[in-house]
C-alpha cells in the first residue's frame, strides 16, 4: 500500500508529492525528498527513451527509403515507412518490416529481393551497433558502450521485456549512482564551483571557476589557480573547464589538461 501511495506522489508535481508524504507522515522530509528525486529522474528518463525510440525509427525509416530509391527497389516508401513503424516493436518488429517488405518486392520484381535483403541487414547492423547507441544512449544519458551491455544483459536475464526496459533501467542506475559520486566528491573536496552548467541529461558541461585579478598576475600563479579545482572538474566528468579572473578566460578540457580556447 505504502508503496502504491509513492509510485502515485511520483507521479504529480514535486511539490504536490512532498506535501501529501510529508501529510502522511509515512517517510521522514530527507527521505522524501530522495524518492521525489528518484521518481523526477526515472520520469525523465523514461520520457527521454521513449523520445529517442522514436527518433531512431524514424530515422531508420529515411534510411530505408533513401537506401531503396537508390537501388531502385520497388515500393520504397510504403515499406520503409514500415520499417521504421515496426522498429518500435522489439526484437520481432524489424522480421515484421523484412518480411512484408521482402513479400511485397517478390510480387512485382523477385530479382530485387536479394538486393533488398543485403542492405536491410547492412543497414540493421549499422544500426544496432551505430545509431542506437548513439540516439538512444544520448537521450537516456548513457554512454553507447553501456547502450549494448544494458540490451544485452536485459534480454540475457529476463528476455524481451529486459530488453525493452533493461537501458532505461540501467540508465536510472547510472543516474542515480553518478549523481552520488558527484555530491561525495563535492562534500569532500569542501568546494562548490562558482558556475556549474549541465544539460538535459544532468551530465555537467561547464565548471567555472573565477579567481582575484592577484591570482592571475603571473604565469606561475595561473598554473596554480588552474590546478586549484581541475580535479574536481575531472571527477564530475565536467566537458570544459574555465578559469577566469574576470578578464582573461581560460578554457581547458579537464581530462587532459590542454587549453581548448587560446
Amino acid at each position: 500500500m505504502i508503496i502504491e501511495e509513492i509510485k502515485m506522489y511520483a507521479d504529480m508535481p514535486d511539490e504536490v508529492a512532498f506535501e501529501n508524504l510529508k501529510i502522511k507522515g509515512y517517510i521522514e522530509n530527507e527521505k522524501a525528498e530522495k524518492i521525489i528525486e528518484f521518481g523526477r529522474t526515472s520520469r525523465r528518463i523514461f520520457k527521454n527513451f521513449i523520445t529517442g525510440q522514436c527518433l531512431e525509427a524514424t530515422l531508420l525509416g529515411i534510411l530505408s527509403i533513401i537506401g531503396m530509391l537508390v537501388l531502385r527497389i520497388p515500393y520504397a516508401v510504403p515499406i520503409g515507412v514500415l520499417i521504421g513503424v515496426t522498429a518500435l516493436i522489439p526484437i520481432v518488429g524489424a522480421f515484421i518490416g523484412i518480411i512484408v517488405g521482402a513479400i511485397l518486392i517478390l510480387s512485382v520484381e523477385p530479382l530485387k529481393v536479394m538486393t533488398f535483403l543485403i542492405f536491410i541487414l547492412i543497414l540493421q547492423q549499422i544500426e544496432g551497433n551505430l545509431i542506437y547507441p548513439k540516439v538512444v544512449g544520448d537521450s537516456v544519458g548513457l554512454p553507447g558502450i553501456w547502450v549494448l551491455v544494458a540490451v544485452a544483459v536485459g534480454g540475457d536475464l529476463f528476455g524481451l521485456i529486459g530488453m525493452l526496459l533493461g537501458l532505461p533501467i540501467a540508465s536510472i542506475l547510472y543516474t542515480v549512482i553518478k549523481d552520488n559520486v558527484n555530491l561525495r566528491l563535492s562534500k569532500n573536496f569542501g568546494k562548490k564551483p562558482d558556475v556549474l552548467i549541465v544539460n538535459k541529461n544532468q551530465e555537467v558541461v561547464i565548471f567555472a571557476e573565477f579567481k582575484k585579478p592577484t591570482e592571475f598576475d603571473t604565469d606561475a600563479k595561473i598554473k596554480k589557480a588552474i590546478a586549484q579545482e581541475i580535479d574536481i572538474a575531472r571527477a564530475v566528468g565536467a566537458k570544459i573547464y574555465v578559469v577566469s579572473d574576470g578578464n582573461l578566460f581560460l578554457w581547458l578540457n579537464p581530462k587532459t589538461g590542454n587549453y581548448i580556447v587560446d
